[in-house]
C-alpha cells in the first residue's frame, strides 16, 4: 500500500439558469459543454433533457426559451447574460469522489480517512465570471 495515498476528487461548477422570458446568453468555456433543460416529471421529481447540441470549446451564443437550464464546467468560464431581467443565475460547487483503486482501499484495522485523504494538491474550484447587458458590451 502507498505510504501517502492521494485523494481522487473531481470538482466542477454547476450552473442553473432560470429563464422567465426568451433570453440570449453567451458562454465562453475551454471545454465541451452540455446544457440541459430541467422540467418537473409526473412523479414529482425533475428530469433533465439535453437542450440543443453539445457546445464546442470557445464562445457560443445560445437562445433560451422560458424554463430552467443546467450545465457544468470543470474549468474557468464566462457567462454573459444579454437579457438580465429575464435570467437568474445560481451556481454551486459539485464534488465527486470516485472510489479509490483496489490497492488503496482500507483493509482490516485500517483507518479509512487515511486512505482517502493525502498530501495532494487541494481541490480546484472553477471560476465563473458573469456579466450582464447588451451583446456589444461583452
Amino acid at each position: 500500500m502507498h505510504q501517502y495515498p492521494r485523494a481522487h476528487v473531481l470538482s466542477s461548477l454547476a450552473v442553473a439558469l432560470r429563464v422567465t422570458a426568451p433570453a440570449t446568453i453567451i458562454l465562453t468555456a475551454h471545454e465541451i459543454v452540455r446544457i440541459d433543460r430541467v422540467a418537473p416529471s409526473a412523479a414529482g421529481d425533475a428530469t433533465a433533457e439535453r437542450y440543443g447540441d453539445l457546445l464546442p470549446p470557445g464562445t457560443n451564443t445560445i437562445d433560451l426559451d422560458p424554463g430552467t437550464y443546467h450545465f457544468r464546467t470543470r474549468g474557468a468560464a464566462r457567462l454573459h447574460v444579454i437579457n438580465p431581467d429575464n435570467v437568474t443565475v445560481n451556481t454551486a460547487r459539485s464534488v465527486t469522489c470516485p472510489p479509490p483503486p483496489p490497492d488503496m482501499r482500507p483493509g482490516p484495522g485500517t483507518d479509512t480517512a487515511s486512505v482517502v485523504s493525502g498530501r495532494g494538491i487541494r481541490d480546484h474550484v472553477p471560476a465563473l465570471t458573469i456579466t450582464y447587458g447588451d451583446a456589444s458590451s461583452s
